[in-house]
């Protein structure tokens, strides 16, 4: 009996392990995953080089698990209409602050396609109140615009350059 609790056990910390090698520390999915006209080799390399050619710096680009990510982007205020990006909790009179965001394309092979789950994280600075221990930055959801404009360049079928 003894054993059983043992071997029950194990299995739990191997799934838990498993589950948290598995997280991504990104808010979960603002649209769905999406399925695109071409293969996963073509998906991959067209995505990376979409980044590359727009200056977004990638951070991770593994093909054998299918994940690119991008590091943090920063925007000054006015550089980005963030309103249009995501739904930040800001005080109605603050200044304009600073965003940044960062991006995650998990890529899985799916017969002769490939399906897309594109992951953002946005976030607005806190700028000091009374002093200055609640700088920083806070997490925003994603209004699923930045996704969209990214669905349309994978599901054209045309190569992504």
């Amino acid at each position: 009996m003894r054993l059983h609790y043992v071997k029950v056990f194990a299995l739990v910390v191997l799934v838990a392990t498993c589950a948290r090698a598995r997280s991504t520390g990104f808010p979960p999915p603002a649209r769905p995953v999406i399925l695109v006209p071409t293969d996963f080799t073509s998906t991959f390399v067209g995505l990376y080089n979409l980044l590359e050619v727009r200056g977004m710096p990638v951070l991770m680009a593994d093909s054998a698990f299918g994940t690119i990510r991008t590091d943090w982007i920063y925007w000054e205020p006015g550089e980005t209409n963030l309103a249009a990006m995501a739904v930040c909790d800001q005080v109605a009179d603050s200044l304009p602050a600073r965003a940044r965001a960062r991006f995650a394309f998990e890529i899985r092979r799916r017969a002769n396609r490939a399906s897309v789950s594109i992951l953002t994280h946005w976030q607005s600075e806190r700028l000091p109140g009374f002093d200055d221990s609640d700088r920083g930055f806070q997490d925003c959801r994603s209004t699923g615009e930045w996704e969209r404009a990214i669905e349309q360049v994978l599901t054209q079928g045309a190569t992504i350059r």
